[in-house]
């Protein structure tokens, strides 16, 4: 298994993934920002403020994961997009559902949600390097 083998490849997949998603927070958070404070249209309408948020931070997530993180070269393809998204609404499925059945066992929603969110980002890690970025040519560690 090529992850025994080439560790540094794999520890420094981690730290870029980590680092991605404090990045696209701070596009979701500013996109979201943005429209609700400084749009006549959205200050009304949050939710339609947070879906263009999130599909922003989305996109910017898979251009930084495709060719940072994971080292993916070549051409996008309709199919390693519908992966992507298929993976992070799976993703958004798994952490609601997760704290919605945590919340009792632990009692406290900040808990339930803090396990649910590293549930969701493990999910996100191996789906992502094992299914989404597996073309020829990435950095793969296994």
């Amino acid at each position: 298994m090529e992850i025994l083998r080439r560790p540094q490849i794999f520890e420094r997949q981690i730290v870029k993934f980590a680092a991605t998603g404090i990045i696209n927070t701070g596009v979701d958070w500013s996109v979201y920002f943005f429209l609700t404070r400084f749009t006549a249209i959205f200050g009304g309408f949050l939710v339609g403020a947070k879906a263009i948020s999130f599909i922003a931070a989305s996109m910017v997530a898979f251009l930084l994961h495709r060719f940072w993180t994971f080292e993916q070269r070549g051409t996008v393809t309709g199919g390693e997009i519908a992966k992507f998204y298929a993976t992070t609404i799976a993703g958004i499925v798994i952490n609601a559902g997760a704290l919605h059945f945590l919340l009792p066992f632990v009692g406290s929603d900040l808990i339930a949600l803090a396990l649910a969110t590293g549930l969701t980002m493990v999910w996100n890690f191996v789906f992502l390097k094992f299914w989404v970025y597996t073309a020829p040519g990435a950095a793969q560690a296994a």
